[in-house]
């Protein structure tokens, strides 16, 4: 189970709206580990009412991102993507670009 204190990112999930990064990286990461047969449950619990462990939680969320010993997750720019993955298609398949333009007079 995971629990959080975010009611409005526990119902995006769960009705699969995506409405940022954050959740389409959530749901994505939700279907690889049902894909994996794992069983995830997210349920919401108030925030900072004395629950055990919850002000352990925030407090290490908290510094998650500051940490540089932690493997966090970096966003990448939509057009920083594209760039790589042209690169890495030319790098792989040199003759690509030539093929496009001889089939279609495409621009790659």
């Amino acid at each position: 189970a995971i629990l959080s204190d975010s009611r409005s990112t526990i119902s995006s999930v769960n009705n699969k709206t995506i409405t940022n990064d954050t959740i389409l990286q959530i749901l994505e990461t939700h279907a690889k580990l049902v894909q994996c047969g794992k069983k995830v449950t997210l349920i919401w619990i108030p925030s900072h009412i004395g629950i055990t462990g919850n002000e352990k939680a925030d407090q290490a969320a908290k510094e998650a991102p500051t940490d540089p010993c932690l493997d966090t997750y970096t966003s990448l720019h939509f057009e920083d993507l594209i760039n790589y993955s042209k690169k890495k298609l030319m790098t792989e398949h040199p003759n690509i670009q030539q093929t496009i333009n001889d089939r279609t007079g495409g621009y790659f």
